[in-house]
């Protein structure tokens, strides 16, 4: 059931789901908040609505003032030429000219493209970093997630990586492969697992305070 939180004379509609969760997720939709959280916590919601009001709102506003004429690469912004058909895309200077069966999709399929490529020349700098600990390199996988920028699966033994991250400069990238790798040594976000950032990435923590302010769409 949709509801209404309404503060400053502003309003946010948000819809709570419960589920068996150990912790509550908040996902930004086209123009309400989903909340996945547990019945044990969901008494919290309201508290933390009020105290995260201005942020959700500037996330739903950015969401619906997306530019469809336009699409963000590796930080380069092209302008976009769009027609329907099977997909293609070329690049002329700062324009695209893509066809697809719409445009969300067609953006999406270039994000996987583009990330694609990032890593291939990413990876191998972030390799030569945690070889220190032996490790070595990881299956990737990719997808469009709607809440979080990457994710190390312990059971499979791979990473995932958000196709949005094709979006940003890749230093952003860095982080997050550096970020799920540490996860393979220390699973949580306990002090040792951020000491272990600390040896490998200088300025780390203003890339993951960077992230969490942008609005994945």
């Amino acid at each position: 059931m949709m509801q209404i939180y309404e503060k400053n004379g502003k309003q946010i509609k948000y819809k709570i789901i419960v589920k068996h969760n150990k912790n509550t997720y908040f996902r930004i939709k086209e123009d309400y908040v989903l909340i996945t959280t547990s019945k044990y916590m969901k008494h919290m919601i309201p508290k933390y609505l009020d105290a995260q009001f201005d942020k959700l709102l500037l996330k739903l506003n950015a969401i619906k003032t997306e530019d469809d004429s336009i699409i963000k690469l590796n930080n380069k912004v092209y302008k976009i030429y769009f027609s329907t058909g099977e997909f293609t895309y070329t690049k002329l200077g700062d324009e695209i000219h893509i066809t697809g069966s719409d445009i969300a999709s067609a953006k999406k399929r270039l994000y996987l493209i583009t990330l694609k490529k990032m890593v291939e020349e990413i990876h191998p700098k972030v390799l030569k970093v945690i070889k220190n600990n032996n490790l070595e390199a990881l299956p990737i996988k990719y997808k469009f997630l709607k809440s979080k920028f990457g994710s190390y699966h312990r059971k499979h033994d791979e990473i995932t990586l958000n196709t949005f991250l094709a979006t940003l400069d890749s230093i952003y990238l860095e982080y997050v492969l550096l970020h799920e790798y540490a996860h393979k040594l220390v699973f949580n976000h306990s002090k040792d697992f951020y000491d272990i950032l600390d040896t490998w990435m200088v300025g780390h923590k203003n890339i993951q305070k960077a992230l969490k302010k942008m609005v994945i769409r």
